[in-house]
C-alpha cells in the first residue's frame, strides 16, 4: 500500500468460482472485497497521515470487517501506528475490523524500553511525540493489544528463545500444534477459509538442483502467557517453529504464512541497560528488576522518556535495527499449483514462483545473517517472486553484492523526503545490474505495487490453462505497460504459447 515511509502490506486469498478469474478486481481496494481470507503485516508509516487514508479506503471496500491475521513485524512508530485505526470493530465511531488472531515478535521488557528510547529519540528530530498506542505497547503489548478483542495474541520466538523468567510462561500440557477455533464454518460463511498452525519445517525439500541442509526442528511448541489486566479474554501465547497454513473448508487448496523472528543482540541491550541505570540513577544491575513491575515501567515512559532518549543516544546515536519478523508468503504446495501472473508483468518460471517475502528491520548485511536468513527459508526462498528490502531500502541492512533471495522484483516502501538513502542507490543498482526491477512505493497511490496471481492446484490445472491459452482471459491492463498472463509453475517450460499477449 502507498503508506510513504512505513509499512502496510495487505494480502487477500479469495477462492474463485466459475469464471469469475476472468475479470479480477483492479480498484483501490475493492480487490478485498468479499475474499475468503485477509491478512496484513505491518501497518504504520510516519506521517501516519499515509496509512491512516489507505485502512480507510480498506475499511470501504471490505463489508465483511473481518481481519484474519495482523502481523506485526517489529516495535517500530512507522510499523505499528495505525493499528488502532485498523483494528476495532466494537468502536462507536469509525470502527474498524474485527481481528482474529495477532502475531508479532517475542520482545522482552529491556528490549522494549529501547525501542521506546529510539522512537523518542526519532519524534524529537521530527518534531512529533511518542503516540500512546506505542507506549502501551512497551508497558504491556498482550494488554495493548487485547483492547481489539482478538481472539489469540501470538509472540513468536526468536532463533534465541527466551527463558522462563523473562517469558513469564504458565505450562500448559494440553495445548498442541492446532491453536484452537477457525476450524469449523465461518459465522455467515458456507465455504469460507481457516487457517491452523503446523510445523515450520516438515522434513521435506522440494526437487532442486543443489542440496540445502534443512533445518532440524520440525516440532511447533506452543507455550501460554499470563496477559495484562484486560488481556484475560485472548489466549496469550508463545510459539516457536510455526507456520500458519490457509486452507478451505475442504482441506484442498493450500497457501501459508512463515513467520521468522532474528532477534536484536543482547550486548545491544545489555549496553542500553547500562546507560538508562546511570541516567535515572537506578543501581547498576537493577533495570530488569525494576522494569519487571508494570507500574514502573508505566512511569519510566511518561515521565523519565528524555532520559531513556539520552541514554538510547549515547550508546547508539541515531539508529538500531533491533528485533523483527520476517514473513514469507506463498503457496503451501507449489509442487502441485500453477500460478497464472495477472499482474505484474512476470517472464514464464519453471517453478511456481509467486510468493512474497516481507523482512521488517531483518539484519541481512553480514555473512552470517544472510546464512541464518536463507537457513530458515531454505525451502521456500526460491519461490520469492516480490521481495521487501528490509528497513526501507537501507545500505545498513543489506549488502548490494549479496542479495538475499533471486526475486524478480525488490520492493522498498519508502519516502525520499527525508535526508536519508531509502532506498539505497547502491542497492537498486545491485538490483538492475542483475536484470531485476525495484518498485519503490511511497505516498502517492500511483506508487502502489499490486500483484494479482491466479493458483490452480491438481486437476483444476488443465481446464483454467485451456480457456487462459484460448485467450479468453480479460485482464487489468495499466495504461503505461501491458500486462501478460503468464504460467509459472512445473509447465511453464513446455507452454510457449503463455508469452503470448491476451487480448482484453
Amino acid at each position: 500500500m502507498p503508506v510513504g515511509q512505513g509499512g502496510f502490506h495487505v494480502g487477500a486469498l479469495r477462492r474463485v468460482l466459475g469464471d469469475e478469474y476472468l475479470s479480477p478486481p483492479f480498484d483501490d481496494c475493492s480487490r478485498f472485497g468479499g475474499a475468503d481470507f485477509l491478512y496484513v503485516y505491518d501497518c504504520g508509516s510516519s506521517p501516519k497521515s499515509g496509512v491512516e487514508r489507505e485502512i480507510k479506503d480498506l475499511l470501504s471496500h471490505r463489508a465483511e470487517r473481518r481481519l484474519d491475521i495482523l502481523f506485526l513485524s517489529h516495535f517500530d512508530v512507522d510499523h505499528i501506528c495505525g493499528t488502532p485505526k485498523l483494528l476495532g470493530a466494537k468502536r462507536k465511531r469509525s470502527p474498524g475490523f474485527a481481528v482474529d488472531t495477532i502475531v508479532l515478535p517475542y520482545v522482552d521488557h529491556a528490549e522494549r524500553f529501547l525501542a521506546f528510547a529510539r522512537a523518542t529519540v526519532e519524534g524529537l528530530d521530527r518534531g512529533s511525540s511518542v503516540p500512546d498506542f506505542f507506549r502501551r505497547m512497551v508497558i504491556d503489548p498482550a494488554e495493548a493489544l487485547s483492547d481489539f478483542d482478538p481472539r489469540q495474541i501470538i509472540f513468536v520466538e526468536g532463533d534465541e528463545p527466551p527463558t522462563d523468567d523473562e517469558a513469564g510462561t504458565i505450562p500448559d500440557p494440553d495445548i498442541g500444534p492446532w491453536s484452537g477455533g477457525g476450524e469449523g464454518k465461518r459465522p455467515g460463511s458456507e465455504d469460507g477459509f481457516s487457517f491452523k498452525i503446523e510445523a515450520a519445517h516438515a522434513g521435506t525439500s522440494f526437487d532442486r538442483k543443489e542440496t540445502v541442509e534443512q533445518p532440524s526442528d520440525r516440532t511447533v511448541r506452543v507455550r501460554r502467557l499470563r496477559g495484562g489486566r484486560r488481556s484475560a479474554g485472548a489466549s496469550i501465547l508463545l510459539v516457536a517453529n510455526v507456520a500458519f497454513r490457509v486452507h478451505d473448508l475442504r482441506g484442498k487448496l493450500g497457501w501459508r504464512l512463515l513467520p521468522h523472528v532474528r532477534p536484536a543482540t543482547k550486548a545491544a541491550v545489555a549496553a542500553f541497560e547500562k546507560a538508562a541505570e546511570i541516567e535515572l540513577k537506578w543501581t547498576a544491575g537493577s533495570f530488569r528488576t525494576k522494569i519487571a513491575n508494570a507500574s514502573v515501567r508505566e512511569e519510566a515512559v511518561t515521565k523519565h522518556r528524555m532520559k531513556l532518549a539520552r541514554a538510547y543516544r549515547a550508546i547508539f546515536g541515531k539508529n538500531k535495527n533491533l528485533t523483527s519478523m520476517s514473513l514469507y508468503s506463498g503457496p503451501a504446495n507449489p509442487q502441485e499449483a500453477d500460478g497464472w501472473t495477472i499482474a505484474p508483468n512476470l517472464a514464464p518460471h519453471h517453478e511456481t514462483k509467486i510468493g512474497w517475502m516481507g523482512t521488517g528491520d531483518a539484519p541481512l548485511k553480514d555473512v552470517d545473517d544472510i546464512a541464518t536468513f536463507e537457513h530458515f527459508f531454505s525451502d521456500d526462498i526460491i519461490r520469492v517472486a516480490s521481495f521487501m528490502f528490509p528497513h526501507h531500502g537501507s545500505i545498513e541492512n543489506s549488502n548490494p553484492a549479496r542479495l538475499v533471495s533471486d526475486a524478480d522484483i525488490y520492493v522498498a516502501a519508502a519516502d525520499p523526503r527525508h535526508d536519508w538513502e531509502h532506498p539505497s542507490n547502491a542497492l537498486r543498482h545491485a538490483a538492475y545490474y542483475t536484470g531485476k526491477a525495484v518498485a519503490v512505493v511511497r505516498e502517492q497511490r500511483r506508487t502502489a505495487f499490486d500483484e494479482c496471481i491466479l493458483v490452480t492446484w491438481g486437476e483444476g490445472r488443465n481446464q483454467v490453462e485451456a480457456r487462459l491459452l484460448q485467450a479468453t482471459c480479460t485482464t487489468y491492463v495499466d495504461p503505461d505497460e501491458g500486462v501478460r498472463v503468464k504460467l509459472r509453475g512445473p509447465h511453464a517450460d513446455r507452454r510457449v504459447s503463455a508469452n503470448t499477449p491476451l487480448p482484453l
